[in-house]
């Protein structure tokens, strides 16, 4: 109707002037009167029973519903088994500033550990040529590295020898780095963590046209020396006769073995059983205990004050720790440093046998890399 009205306005204007002299809009006019007059005196229907029943009872439902406390349940609505679907909850202002802020918080330490852990990592020394390794097995410590020097420096006493008297820190000694360079190159360094032991310091030479590394052990109240030389270890001599085997020289006298009183014996790696192949063994049961353990071209020779029935213990370490993998720090411990009060220990975290990382070190290592980093 009102569209109507609106297109017959847009045609003509009904004023007054305009209805006295236009017969068709005066009609129109009375038309619309006519019907309107009509619409206002028809009848309303009725409602029919169906309907007025579903208003009746809808009123009904949400008169028990008020009254029971459930003013949202649906007319119709499943009454068991189900739950009825809540409003989405608008946090406030203040505790959405919470929730970014703990969020925020939680994602910077994230960060900021994963970046101590990325930074606090040791570094591996890259295998190094035969010649490079030689080098430095034979030079020592380089002159322009003090910090990395054994602090107890030459002369200073470093513990009791096997026959007493006081046992000192020879000059030259090796650092704890380049005891690692050492193992990176595939030199075993054996320390005997396992029995107890810890290294009270080590040398290198030459002897017998082979490279020879010396490590001097202690658990406190005994000590044991391990003799590691690569090459130069076959004497030009027949077999011995029982055994069948060519007899490795002592490093200590440049004698073959059976000279000194070493004899054969089976090569077993702690329980008791000969292990198939990895080398040869010879032993010299009388004091002080020593074995010579030849294999893979490498010479190990062990010396001990224990009695016999205890130093084999420290042989069958040996092979186990020669025969696990050659050239890992599976042994490795305290370097020098740490028997004398340095921290090479600390760069080499986890280097024990079966021992996990240390996390909460090298978290530590890593931040105070930052904090040295972002420091003026």
């Amino acid at each position: 109707m009102r569209l109507l009205k609106r297109l017959l306005r847009a045609l003509h204007k009904r004023r007054g002037r305009h209805l006295d002299s236009c017969g068709e809009c005066l009609l129109q006019q009375r038309r619309e009167r006519q019907y309107l007059e009509r619409l206002r005196r028809a009848d309303v229907p009725a409602a029919s029973e169906d309907l007025t029943a579903r208003l009746l009872a809808r009123t009904e439902e949400l008169a028990r519903a008020g009254a029971s406390g459930r003013p949202g349940e649906l007319a119709g609505a499943p009454q068991s088994g189900t739950t009825s679907r809540a409003a989405p909850r608008v946090l406030s202002p203040a505790l959405r500033a919470s929730v970014f802020t703990a969020a925020g918080a939680a994602a910077a330490a994230a960060l900021l550990g994963g970046s101590a852990y990325l930074m606090g990592a040791t570094p591996v020394p890259a295998p190094a040529a035969a010649g490079a390794v030689d080098s430095a097995l034979l030079q020592g410590d380089p002159p322009d590295s003090p910090a990395d020097a054994v602090e107890a420096g030459p002369g200073a006493p470093a513990g009791w020898s096997l026959t007493g008297e006081p046992d000192f820190t020879p000059s030259g000694s090796l650092t704890g780095k380049q005891l690692i360079a050492l193992r990176s190159a595939g030199w075993t360094c054996p320390e005997l963590r396992e029995l107890g032991y810890h290294l009270v310091w080590a040398r290198s030479r030459a002897m017998a046209g082979g490279d020879l590394l010396e490590l001097r052990l202690t658990d406190g109240q005994h000590f044991a020396t391990v003799f590691e030389q690569h090459g130069g270890t076959k004497p030009n001599h027949p077999p011995e006769q029982n055994s069948g085997q060519t007899a490795p020289l002592n490093v200590l006298t440049g004698h073959p073995a059976p000279a000194d009183g070493f004899s054969s014996a089976p090569v077993t790696a702690g329980n008791g059983v000969p292990v198939p192949a990895p080398g040869s063994l010879w032993v010299h049961a009388a004091a002080p205990f020593a074995a010579i353990y030849q294999t893979d071209g490498t010479t190990f020779t062990y010396i001990s004050d224990l009695p016999p029935e205890q130093a084999d213990d420290g042989v069958a370490a040996l092979v186990r720790a020669r025969t696990a993998a050659p050239g890992t720090a599976g042994n490795a411990g305290p370097g020098p440093e740490d028997a004398a009060g340095g921290t090479a220990g600390s760069d080499r975290v986890g280097a024990g046998p079966g021992t996990a990382p240390d996390l909460t070190a090298r978290l530590e290592r890593g931040l105070g890399r930052i904090v040295e980093m972002l420091a003026p």
